[in-house]
């Protein structure tokens, strides 16, 4: 999922497994341990952007590395306090610096983010994204900036939040479509439940305050409580609406008389309300949208779209087909953009609307070009509509409109 769950499921966690006993420190803790999985993406600075589709989520989203990794952060937290080095004005400096940046950032995306949706957004956000900041430097300087040599974390403690949050990360990113390489390096299978979207405002915005809430009132661990309570329910609905929207697909494609050999469903962005679904059958696969709030128990519209293998020789080998084959799980198909370039397209991302019209409406797909031979990929950002004109219609179809 995306950075800002993993910190604030990771702040929730670290806080109430070691809370009472060393504080709101534990919350950096725990923040620290939900994100480092992600460091993967340093990668994207040497990678190509084929080869760092496997990169992200790979070893360092497997157990192994949490296995590794868990002690030795809790090492060197209990070195840095041991040291006294977190009570230097250098490091209080850093500090300060690392969490202003990160505020600015995380509001900016927030904005952003809520604003293409609607104007009124951005009005509702922006006190909250200046409040939460303001906050957010209050409690640095109580817990953290205040003198506190002494301060002595046990070993086994820290290992734990740090272990434990590290879990949460790989369970989360687990749930997702994209898929998370567990068992690397010994097996390149990625585990994927699709039962939640990459980014769930839903879920993730509640949390966030939850968790801001938990910082600032004297009943932090009520309010601790309060947000996991929240993010467990909010997961176990998720299931349960896999487990509904599954039926209702199922039931749909036998109505249609659509023989299928393999079927893959996941949320669409943002939201665990509007769910999509692509089924192979010999030459086609078909997607079509549910929304929980449509008034029938029936996805209709299926949009069919062609392999179109042909459009790639018969003996096309290179790196970046392997990889791409090996991302894609099979839900891929071909086609002819506008400049008679082939497209490879990933189903398991969705299409714009409801009709694939052209190479356009695609969301996740690659340009293939056969360069001395072998055929390199290259991610395109080509979209027919823009997302100010995307965004009101979608969240119509979310809402069963």
């Amino acid at each position: 999922m995306d950075s800002i769950t993993h910190v604030v499921v990771g702040a929730t966690v670290g806080y109430l497994l070691a809370g009472k006993k060393y504080g709101k420190k534990t919350m950096i803790w725990g923040a620290l341990g939900g994100s480092i999985p992600d460091i993967d993406v340093v990668s994207n600075l040497w990678l190509d952007p084929v080869t760092a589709l496997m990169a992200h989520r790979g070893i360092t989203h497997s157990i192994l590395f949490l296995v590794i990794i868990s002690p030795f952060l809790a090492w060197l937290n209990t070195k840095f306090y041991k040291s006294g080095f977190h009570d230097r004005r250098g490091m209080r400096f850093f500090i300060a610096s690392f969490l202003l940046v990160l505020a600015s950032i995380t509001g900016l995306i927030l904005n952003l983010l809520l604003y293409s949706f609607d104007w009124l957004w951005l009005i509702i956000s922006s006190p909250l994204s200046i409040w939460g900041g303001i906050e957010l430097i209050k409690i640095f300087r109580n817990y953290v900036f205040e003198p506190n040599r002494e301060f002595n974390p046990n070993f086994k403690d820290v290992w734990l939040v740090f272990f434990v949050t590290m879990v949460t990360h790989l369970f989360l990113d687990s749930c997702t479509t994209y898929g998370t390489g567990l068992f690397e390096p010994f097996s390149n299978q990625r585990i994927a439940l699709n039962n939640i979207s990459v980014a769930d405002i839903f879920f993730t915005i509640p949390a966030s305050i939850g968790i801001l809430l938990t910082c600032i009132r004297p009943r932090s661990f009520f309010f601790a409580r309060l947000t996991l309570s929240w993010m467990v329910l909010y997961f176990a609905f998720s299931f349960f609406n896999f487990g509904r929207v599954e039926k209702v697909f199922q039931q749909s494609l036998n109505t249609k008389n659509i023989p299928v050999k393999k079927m893959m469903i996941s949320p669409s962005i943002l939201n665990n309300f509007l769910w999509y679904v692509v089924a192979e059958s010999d030459s086609t696969f078909v997607s079509a949208q549910y929304s929980i709030f449509d008034k029938k128990d029936q996805a209709d519209n299926f949009n069919v779209m062609p392999k179109s293998y042909q459009l790639l020789p018969s003996d096309a080998k290179s790196k970046d087909l392997n990889t791409l084959h090996a991302f894609s799980q099979g839900y891929y198909n071909l086609c002819l953009d506008k400049q008679g370039n082939v497209q490879w397209n990933d189903l398991r991302f969705g299409i714009m609307g409801v009709q694939v019209k052209d190479a356009g409406d695609y969301v996740f797909k690659f340009k293939l070009k056969n360069t001395n031979g072998s055929w390199v990929g290259h991610q395109s950002q080509e979209m027919n509509k823009t997302i100010a004109e995307i965004w009101p219609i979608y969240w119509k179809r979310v809402w069963g409109i």
